[in-house]
């Protein structure tokens, strides 16, 4: 982009340069007429010398090329004055065409010479008529090369019209020394050209450097007139060379005062005269300005009493002079203020924010006496979210800052601090407590407080809050660790339920410990693979054959045994392996899958987690290929809370998992907000009814027909219906006694199996209940 510019502006300095030379061409029609009369006397001369009277001929062309130049000229000076204020663009059009005019009376005025010339060559008698054919042979050519320069072509034309004729004439003579004649004209002739190319070059260039220091001068005034910042420039008698607008501004000066060339001190003395500044200002800036043109300082600010900050600086010229620039920082000094405060307070409550609030609380603690206490409460908002949704983000800053003047409120008795840690939490530090069994009294009020209607301008809106707090003494204080031991109040809290507080307990701090302990050993065992898998039979409901199993997964770890999935799954979830998990299950459940008989099929449960990326096609895609096991032998499972995360792009998976082949299952069904209405949108081909339908149908407890009622609808829409946690014979003979579902799930066919245990059921025909089992065993 930039050599486009430098060859735009290049260009247009040619043009401009062009047209000035087209009107150098025409410009002097003075100067052509005396030239024109100039060569017709040297042709009289010559006629007088040798008495050849027809030579006269060309006296009349000499005049008369000239008056036609001259004419020329007189019209092209019209045509211009009109197009002079247009575009360079018009400029040069119009020139052009007048260039190629001139051309022709030009190359008619050369040629008139040259035939002149050799004619005369031959008819000259002696030295006068010899002189006079040399001297208007060779005038023109400095003409051409210091006038011409602008037309190249107008100069090739001439110069060829001069010699031509000569050259020409001595060729045809043939004589060998006229020949040799001829021919060192033509050096001559490209000789004066590269001159004449020579003399335009310097003038283009002459012109391009006068162009670039005009622009430079314009642009330097222009930078003056418009920087935001005074500048004066001093020599190194501290008389002023250059001041722009600002720096007049600053002491209010007349227009008609001119401040060039005088001393510093005059202007002080100008500003006391004009009153441009308070006479407290002029000594500040007075000393100021001394400070810096006497290098005792680099950089000054002074204060004026209209409240501006004035920033002056000052640098070397190589001269020895100074430049002194001065900046009204006003601004930047309020700003400096607010981001000093915006460092220390958050914006939205007025609060402390984290860092200000340790620094304080840590001074606060330090003062405290021996035997006081402190307290470390964290304060969370309860579903603030829905605040948001619900009324929108502006009430929700509202609620904000309703909290935290409730938290801000001064205690008789307790020296209180609020903070806001970061979105809806806060935290309230309160010191000075004597009797730390009675806190949780104080914490209570504050609850009440806090749990209530809160009016926001044009709405009222009800919220809770969840506390958690530690108690330790002031002298003993570590942010540190009260502020995790709080947090983990504040987890047991919402776990109790909304609006409550807990306090902290050291079991708290083991159950966390125990989790981070059990996060790490997890990741070391999903990176090491060791996760196993076990097999529960899933049964068909009328041949009570074994025609598919569920792959659950299993972990036994060194320290903790073997621990429920319920534990370590969400833990998975939560540390974002659980898609390695869900990936090394399908890979070992379709390898097991492809060792046994064609009829027996696998079904893998996959998180929520496993379709926020775009893997799972892929990896579910692999899986099958690695085991060459056929698509229809797969089965995933799916929740309800998959879908709800995010319904569209969930669908748009799981039909790409169908097109692969593979069969979907909707999993725990019934105990969801709106599986009904999921039915008909997901491409499913089972459903499995979660086993709180079968809990308690065998004692009355829950009512069969509950049951019966969504297998009813599940068939109706066309899908395969497996019951899961069926445990007795009794409950076994209710779920198939209308013969509306498909397959059975649960202990009483007896627990999970390795690979080896489903084989062995594989080749059974129909499978014995646990009971059954039991029985035969004793």
């Amino acid at each position: 982009m930039r050599n486009i510019l430098v060859q735009a502006k290049s260009q247009r300095i040619e043009d401009e340069a062009y047209v000035e030379f087209v009107n150098s061409l025409f410009g002097d029609t003075r100067g052509l007429l005396v030239g024109g009369l100039l060569q017709a006397t040297t042709i009289f001369f010559f006629l007088l010398t040798t008495g050849v009277y027809y030579f006269s001929i060309f006296i009349v062309g000499a005049i008369g090329f000239a008056l036609w130049r001259a004419r020329l000229g007189q019209l092209y000076q019209v045509a211009y004055d009109e197009v002079k204020s247009r575009p360079i663009s018009v400029q040069l059009a119009m020139t052009r065409q007048w260039e190629h005019k001139y051309v022709v009376p030009g190359t008619l005025t050369a040629i008139n010479i040259g035939l002149f010339c050799y004619f005369g060559f031959q008819a000259a008698e002696g030295g006068v008529s010899i002189g006079a054919v040399y001297c208007l042979l060779f005038a023109p050519v400095p003409t051409i090369v210091g006038r011409l320069y602008g037309s190249m072509k107008l100069a090739s034309f001439m110069l060829f019209g001069l010699f031509g004729p000569i050259i020409l004439g001595f060729m045809v003579d043939g004589s060998l020394l006229h020949i040799l004649l001829a021919l060192l004209c033509l050096p001559y002739i490209v000789l004066v050209l590269s001159m004449v190319k020579a003399v335009r070059g310097t003038v283009v260039s002459a012109v391009e450097g006068n162009a670039d220091k005009i622009e430079i001068g314009r642009r330097f005034d222009v930078a003056l007139k418009n920087m935001a910042h005074g500048l004066m420039m001093f020599d190194d008698n501290n008389r002023i060379l250059i001041a722009n607008e600002q720096a007049r501004k600053l002491f209010d000066f007349p227009d008609h005062l001119d401040i060039v060339g005088r001393h510093f001190s005059v202007l002080m003395r100008f500003a006391r005269r004009f009153d441009g500044l308070a006479e407290r200002n002029i000594k500040n800036l007075d000393i100021a300005f001394n400070a810096l043109l006497g290098r005792v300082a680099d950089r000054r600010q002074v204060l004026l009493d209209d409240g501006r900050y004035l920033e002056l600086a000052v640098s070397e010229r190589s001269d020895g002079g100074t430049v002194l620039t001065f900046e009204d920082i006003s601004d930047r000094v309020q700003s400096a203020r607010k981001i000093e405060r915006m460092a220390q307070y958050d914006s939205l409550t007025n609060l402390p924010n984290r860092q200000y609030f340790e620094t304080m609380i840590a001074d606060i603690a330090a003062a405290a006496k021996p035997d006081e206490y402190c307290a470390l409460l964290v304060v969370d908002v309860d579903d603030f979210k829905h605040v948001n949704d619900a009324v929108g983000h502006a009430q929700g800053d509202a609620l904000l800052r309703s909290i935290a003047s409730l938290l801000s409120l001064k205690s008789n008795s307790y020296k209180h601090l609020a903070c806001r840690l970061g979105g809806d939490e806060f935290l309230l530090f309160i010191c000075g407590v004597k009797e730390p069994q009675h806190m949780d009294m104080t914490v209570a009020a504050l609850n009440r407080d806090l749990c209530r209607i809160h009016d926001l301008k044009s709405e009222q809106v009800y919220v809770s809050c969840s506390i958690g707090y530690v108690t330790m003494k002031a002298n003993e204080y570590n942010h540190d660790d009260a502020i995790v031991r709080a947090d983990l109040a504040l987890y047991a809290a919402k776990d109790d339920g909304k609006g409550t507080w807990r306090e902290f307990e050291k079991i708290m701090d083991d159950e966390y410990q125990r989790r981070q302990r059990i996060k790490n050993h997890l990741a070391k065992a999903v990176q090491a693979d060791s996760l196993s898998i076990v097999y529960q039979p899933l049964v068909d409901a009328h041949s009570g054959r074994l025609v598919s199993c569920e792959a659950l997964s299993r972990w036994h770890d060194d320290e903790y045994g073997n621990v429920s999935p319920a534990e370590y799954i969400p833990l998975a979830e939560e540390m974002g392996i659980v898609t390695q998990i869900s990936g090394q299950m399908l890979r070992k459940a379709t390898m097991e899958c492809a060792k046994w008989p064609d009829n027996v099929s696998v079904s893998v449960n996959l998180s929520p987690v496993d379709f926020r990326t775009g893997e799972i096609v892929s990896v579910i895609k692999h899986a099958l290929s690695a085991s060459k096991l056929p698509a229809h032998r797969l089965e995933i499972e799916i929740t309800e809370t998959a879908v709800i995360s995010n319904e569209r792009e969930m669908i748009g998976k799981l039909r790409a998992i169908r097109d692969l082949g593979v069969r979907i299952a909707l999993d725990d069904f019934g105990t969801g907000h709106s599986s009904l209405s999921y039915l008909h949108r997901l491409p499913l081909h089972k459903v499995k009814i979660d086993r709180s339908f079968v809990v308690g149908i065998d004692t009355g407890e829950t009512p069969i027909a509950l049951l019966h009622g969504v297998t009813e609808l599940c068939r109706t829409l066309g899908l395969d219906v497996t019951v899961e946690g069926v445990e007795t014979e009794e409950q076994l003979a209710l779920v198939i006694s209308e013969g509306k579902v498909d397959r059975i799930q649960g202990y009483v066919y007896g627990p999970g199996l390795p690979s080896s245990g489903i084989l062995t059921l594989a080749k059974m025909g129909r499978l014995p209940t646990a009971k059954s089992q039991e029985y035969a065993s004793a």
